[in-house]
């Protein structure tokens, strides 16, 4: 019994290794490996944006969903209007395309 508990005092006072992961790296070490993207990024800077712009599209193009279904309800069902149902209908469906094209393009 006595053996035991001298393997664990000296488990328990060992000192654990260096962690090589979460130390944090050298300026120098971070800005060595952002200039190996260099090349990558210089050539493929236009699909980058481009992405970026049909994502901030597709965004935009969301909002107007909530406001047109609040019309279509509001204003022209209940205010017995259904003469403005087909061009706000036509709207919408103008919006949910361009926003399934935008996606589909991104």
């Amino acid at each position: 019994m006595k053996d035991w508990f001298v393997y664990l005092k000296q488990g328990l006072a060992r000192q654990l290794p260096r962690d090589r992961i979460t130390d944090a790296p050298s300026q120098a070490n971070t800005r060595a490996r952002l200039q190996n993207l260099r090349p990558f990024f210089t050539r493929h800077w236009r699909q980058g944006a481009l992405g970026a712009l049909l994502i901030l599209i597709s965004a935009l193009l969301s909002f107007p969903d909530p406001l047109i279904y609040r019309y279509i309800i509001d204003d022209v069902i209940l205010a017995r209007q259904l003469n403005w149902l087909v061009v706000a209908v036509l709207v919408l469906l103008a919006v949910q395309a361009f926003d399934v094209l935008s996606g589909m393009l991104r």
